[in-house]
């Protein structure tokens, strides 16, 4: 047994109350020996859903022993670790863990100085795991081969609906392996790649997978520093594509040239509901004239273009 604090004592009988479905404890509330001491309480506690401890200051010892709760819990299905203390050891216990689990949908590792080793891991065990659902790895470490190991995994596996790969730097190659993942893979429906440098080559290779690819229906490429060559693949692919429903392009630099061209497959496209593309150097009159474009479209509602 831990010896803890009495402010973590309670958060332990908290835990410990029927009543207790959802447990959230964040900004540095919590010890390690406290988090050991809920991650015993999981072995055994069959009422708690879902339970975040994210920006906590926390050992690798005390990851490890929330992943081998995952081993042997069976009713958490969204479990939140944001906050820089998982690094890549951790992210290697939740990979472990996630090969057994079969219960846990919901992974959020966000912002925990993750690199492509502790990522390939966690690649393996989407492999396996036939559960999980919601991935976000955003904000870490992962560069080329980290998210390449995560397409190769995409190939295979059947049930992740959504994936946030965003402030990363995944370049184009990165893109490239993701293109060719969503050929072939079939649930993958939301898929955030802002901020990941992936430049008008990965948005080309993103847009041609999107000319194929019957199950994706929102896609972030934010801020990744693509041009109206990038815009012009993306808005080419909208003539063709008849899944996406939400498309996010904001903060790039696609200018009046883009800009237009996405306009004219506004009057072809007829899923799209959502467009933001906003930040992106659109004179007054172009965005003025794709607005005019877009009221041709009868399923768009929102465009955002300031």
């Amino acid at each position: 047994m831990f010896s803890i604090p009495e402010y973590e004592n309670k958060i332990l009988d908290k835990l410990r109350r029927s009543d207790t479905t959802s447990l959230h404890i964040t900004n540095s509330t919590i010890s390690s020996g406290g988090v050991r001491a809920i991650a015993d309480d999981l072995k055994t506690n069959s009422r708690l859903t879902s339970l975040t401890i994210d920006n906590n200051n926390i050992s690798i010892e005390a990851v490890r022993a929330i992943a081998d709760a995952l081993k042997i819990n069976s009713t958490l299905t969204a479990l939140n670790m944001n906050g820089g203390f998982i690094f890549d050891e951790g992210a290697k216990a939740v990979a472990d863990a996630l090969k057994i689990n079969t219960t846990l949908t919901s992974l959020t590792i966000e912002n925990n100085n993750i690199s492509d080793e502790g990522v390939k891991a966690v690649a393996d065990a989407l492999k396996i795991n036939i559960t999980l659902t919601s991935l976000t790895i955003g904000h870490n470490d992962l560069s080329y081969e980290g998210v390449k190991a995560i397409a190769d995994a995409l190939k295979i596996n059947s049930s992740l609906a959504t994936l946030d790969i965003n402030q990363n730097d995944i370049s184009i190659e990165g893109a490239e392996a993701v293109g060719e993942a969503l050929k072939l893979n079939s649930t993958l429906t939301s898929l955030n790649m802002g901020y990941n440098n992936i430049s008008n080559e990965g948005a080309k290779a993103v847009a041609d997978a999107l000319k194929t690819n019957s199950a994706l229906t929102s896609l972030n490429i934010e801020c990744n520093w693509m041009s109206s060559k990038g815009a012009k693949a993306i808005a080419d692919a909208l003539k063709i594509n008849s899944t996406l429903t939400s498309l996010n392009i904001k903060n790039n630099r696609i200018s009046d040239e883009g800009a237009k061209a996405v306009g004219e497959a506004l009057k072809i496209n007829s899923t799209l509901t959502s467009l933001d593309m906003s930040a992106n150097g659109i004179s007054a009159e172009v965005a003025e004239a794709v607005l005019e474009a877009s009221k041709i479209n009868s399923t768009l509602t929102s465009v955002n273009m300031e």
